[in-house]
Order: C-alpha cells, then structure tokens, then sequence
C-alpha cells in the first residue's frame, strides 16, 4: 500500500514544527498546539522510558504477557473491517512477533493492541514512562488511552481522530507521516477519495482538486513523539521493512473543539451522530456542553451545511 506516494504538492510539503523534549514546557505545548490544533514533533519525548530497551526484545515481550492469542495480517492497516479481514491470522503473539521480526519483503501488522487495565497486555502499561511536557492526562473520551502496533514494512491508510487528543510514540523504527488539516476547501471530495482508498490507484482522483491540497510531513524516529490533533488527516509510512513499535497515547480534548463549526470535518462529525447511536451519545455528551459554552462566549460560528 503506497500511501503517500500520490499525495499532490509533496514536493513543497509545510514542516510540522519540531522541539526537543527538554526544551519544551508544558505551557508552550498546550497553548500553542493543544489549544490551536497544530501538530508538532517532539524529539526524545519517550526516549527515556523502559519500553525503549524492553519492547525490542520478543521473548520478553511474550513472558510478560503470557503469550496470548493475538491476530495479524499480511498487508497494511485498512479503516474497515472487511479489508482488514484479508488475509488475517490467528496465533500466539510470540509467534506473531517472530513473523514480523523475520519478514524480509512482505508485510505482517499487528495493529491496534489496547494496554487496558485488565487483560494479558496490562503488564505492559509498567514499561510506559511520563511525558515531560504533559502532565494530569485527562481519560480519552472514545480512543483507548494507550493502543501499540508492532509491524514490519505496514504502513495506515490515511484517516482522522474524531475527537481526543493523540501523540505517536516511536518505540522501534522511524516513520514518515503525511498530514492534511482539516480547513481543506475542497473537504467533501477529499473525504470520498481519502474513506475509500482511490489514492491507491494513482494521483488522478485529486486532479480537480489538487491545488487545494497542502499537504504536511514529518519524520517520526525512535524515541520522538509526533502530536496529531483531532480532525487531522494522516497517513503513515515506515521507512523500511525492520521490526517497528508505535504506541498511540490519548487524552481528551478541549470540549470547544467539538463546536468548531468552521472545520467541515467537526460538521461531518455531528451529522454522522444522527446515525450512530454510539457516536451520537458521546458527541451529545461531551458536545453540547462546548456549545453552549461558545454561545455563551459568543463564539460560535453558526455555519453547518
């Protein structure tokens, strides 16, 4: 799956503004890039943690799990589920982990592993270390707080965080990240041909469009964290075919985000609800009280399609 190779205007890609982990104050982070929805990169922000030297080694990996049955496959992270079910297999994670440390030419993902409280990855949330600019992380409103993919040469369609905030932690190997903010004029045609995989095809799909497309790249190594607001379009790479980790921490966003009306991706988000009881609980929830908020400072900007 060649997932940014198509993308229009890669050539002058914006830079995703980059720090250094121990330069970066908490303050600067949320005021500048939580609160205004930018990404950024932080380098080193997890290269302190004890995942950096233990998740590298599988036999380790499987004793403190207890090698559990896990699922895998032999392609690249789709949105849905029935392209995700070609080509899946089940077996122990040891013998997961094993494939995707010998593969050579192929693809093996095992994506989306949750470290949730309970269960037979929990032991893994002790190898998880803190955030020098970040600290009193709120619980995630929809994504598990932490989630891990382990691959070798599995990259992820583009897609968007409907709500909470993300911060993708390189344990193992270095990614190249595409991004597209979620202002795009030309919001609708792009969604359609993002959602449903034309990109794959070749560069055609953009070309009434492809002015109106500014796309944003980044290099994530390991040990970097890259911040991806809610609403932000992206697209993962890896560099090469070697044994890769990520780890995906969220926390809840700012409930204002939620009456952004100006982004046509927070407007989608809404309508979609009417249609997805799940989905229309939480954005009841959590989104109505950020507009009445904004009605109340009088920042709502009224203009849904």
């Amino acid at each position: 799956m060649e997932i940014l190779k198509y993308i229009p205007n890669r050539v002058d890609a914006m830079e995703v503004v980059t720090y250094e982990a121990s330069e970066l104050s908490e303050a600067h982070f949320v005021e500048n890039h939580v609160n205004l929805n930018k990404p950024c990169l932080i380098k080193g922000a997890v290269s302190h943690w004890p995942v950096m030297q233990k998740w590298h080694d599988i036999d380790y990996l499987a004793d403190v799990t207890g090698n559990p049955q896990v699922r895998f496959y032999e392609h690249s992270n789709y949105l849905d589920h029935k392209n995700m079910a070609r080509r899946e297999q089940q077996g122990r994670f040891k013998d997961a982990l094993q494939k995707i440390v010998d593969n050579e030419d192929g693809i093996v993902s095992m994506p989306s592993i949750f470290c949730n409280a309970s269960g037979p990855f929990s032991p893994l949330k002790n190898d998880l270390g803190n955030f020098s600019f970040l600290s009193n992380i709120p619980a995630p409103l929809y994504y598990p707080e932490q989630r891990f993919f382990m691959y070798s040469g599995a990259g992820t369609a583009w897609h968007f965080h409907q709500i909470d905030e993300t911060l993708m932690c390189q344990i193992k190997g270095t990614k190249q990240v595409g991004l597209l903010a979620p202002s795009c004029i030309a919001f609708k045609q792009l969604y359609k041909d993002l959602m449903q995989y034309k990109y794959l095809d070749g560069p055609t799909c953009f070309d009434n469009y492809k002015d109106e497309i500014k796309p944003w790249e980044v290099t994530v190594e390991e040990g970097d964290s890259l911040y991806i607001p809610p609403f932000w379009w992206h697209g993962v790479e890896p560099v090469n075919k070697n044994f890769g980790i990520t780890l995906a921490q969220c926390w809840a966003s700012p409930i204002y985000k939620l009456a952004d009306f100006n982004k046509p991706m927070v407007r989608k988000i809404w309508k979609d609800a009417l249609l997805d009881k799940g989905l229309a609980r939480l954005i009841m929830k959590h989104g109505m009280p950020a507009i009445l908020s904004s009605i109340k400072n009088r920042k709502l900007v009224a203009n849904m399609e």
